[in-house]
C-alpha cells in the first residue's frame, strides 16, 4: 500500500533514529574563501585580513606586519572620527550647526575626557604625522588603507614611507627609521658616486 503525502528524498541520513533527515554536505570557510575572486594569488586566503587589499599585500609579502597593523590602525581612527561626524547637533540662532555630544555624559567643559575631542584628536594627529612624509606618502595611504583601492608599482615606495611613518607616531616600532625622516632622499633616491 502506498503511502500518502509527498515523496521522500533520496540521500544519506543521520544514524539517530530520532532524526532521520537528510546530511547536508558541509562546505569548510577556507574552501569557500579560496574561490572569492579578490583572495585568488593569496597564499592563505582563508585568512581574515585577506579581505582587505592591504591585509592581502600584506599575506603576499609586499608589507611587513607592522605596516599592516599601521594601517589598520589609521583606518580605526578614520572610521571612529567619521562616526563622530554623524552625531547629534545643537541648535543654534534656530539652525542645526555644529556637533555637540552633550560633553559626553556630563563632562562639559573638560576636553581632556571628552570622547568625541580624543577621536579628533586621535585622526588629525594621525593624518598631520602623515602629511609629514610627504603627499604621495598620504595619496597612497588612503587609496589602500581608506578606500581598498589597488596601488600602482609606482606609488609602492610612498606607500611604504606612509605606513612605516605611521607606525612610528602609533609606537609600534622601537625607533624611526632613519631613512623616513628624509623623505626626499626615499622617494628619489640619489644615484651612487662614482669613484674616479
Amino acid at each position: 500500500m502506498r503511502r500518502g503525502g509527498r515523496k521522500r528524498k533520496l540521500g544519506n541520513r543521520n544514524v539517530n533514529r530520532r532524526d532521520r533527515r537528510l546530511v547536508h554536505a558541509r562546505e569548510s570557510p577556507a574552501a569557500r574563501a579560496a574561490l572569492m575572486p579578490h583572495r585568488r594569488g593569496v597564499s592563505h586566503p582563508e585568512d581574515q585580513v585577506a579581505e582587505s587589499e592591504l591585509g592581502r599585500m600584506q599575506l603576499r609579502g609586499e608589507l611587513e606586519p607592522f605596516q599592516l597593523l599601521a594601517g589598520q590602525q589609521y583606518a580605526r581612527a578614520w572610521r571612529s572620527y567619521m562616526a563622530m561626524l554623524g552625531g547629534p547637533k545643537q541648535l543654534l540662532n534656530g539652525r542645526w550647526s555644529g556637533f555637540d555630544c552633550g560633553g559626553c555624559l556630563g563632562q562639559v567643559g573638560n576636553q581632556f575626557l571628552c570622547e568625541c575631542y580624543k577621536r579628533e584628536r586621535r585622526w588629525l594627529d594621525a593624518n598631520r604625522a602623515l602629511r609629514q612624509a610627504g603627499w604621495p606618502a598620504l595619496i597612497a595611504v588612503q587609496q589602500v588603507v581608506l578606500h581598498d583601492g589597488l596601488c600602482p608599482t609606482e606609488r609602492r615606495s610612498a606607500l611604504h614611507l606612509g605606513l612605516t611613518t605611521l607606525a612610528a607616531h602609533f609606537g609600534l616600532t622601537k625607533k624611526p627609521n632613519r631613512r623616513s625622516n628624509n623623505r626626499s632622499s626615499h622617494l628619489f633616491p640619489c644615484p651612487p658616486a662614482e669613484h674616479g
